[in-house]
């Protein structure tokens, strides 16, 4: 399953609101790259507008609208990413945490998936957990 970065980073797009499940690290990792530069544009873009248009000095019907379109997708890729590492979706809430909180979330988005099914679905690429060990006897016996 060979896929170009626009292919991850527009996979969460296709599965809007789905929340089970598991992601990979380049389908998270990919969108969330995605989701900020389209904020950053959005929030850049509103800057240009008339001052009346514009909440608070710096939030404009642009980035309203971006943030209102991503939020849904970006934080379902979130729990199936966190599903994925074997951790519940309600770890998602760990962000409330102030400072440490972003920090524990990135930690935990970071970390590789378990290699093998788990409790929320099968791995996304399809690796087992004895596939390392099976495999050098299948090959030495494979030889003799």
């Amino acid at each position: 399953m060979r896929r170009s970065p626009w292919q991850w980073a527009t996979l969460p797009l296709r599965h809007y609101a789905k929340f089970s499940g598991r992601a990979p690290r380049p389908e998270f990792w990919w969108f969330h790259l995605l989701t900020v530069l389209l904020w950053v544009a959005a929030i850049t873009l509103d800057q240009f507008l008339p001052a009346a248009w514009l909440v608070d000095d710096a939030f404009g019907p642009l980035g309203i609208i971006v943030v209102a379109a991503t939020v849904v997708p970006w934080l379902a890729a979130l729990v199936r990413r966190l599903h994925d590492s074997g951790k519940s979706g309600w770890y998602a809430l760990v962000t409330f945490m102030p400072y440490i909180g972003v920090l524990a979330l990135f930690w935990l988005a970071s970390r590789p998936g378990i290699p093998d099914a788990n409790d929320y679905g099968e791995d996304p690429y399809g690796r087992t957990a004895t596939a390392g060990l099976v495999e050098p006897t299948v090959r030495a016996s494979a030889r003799s």
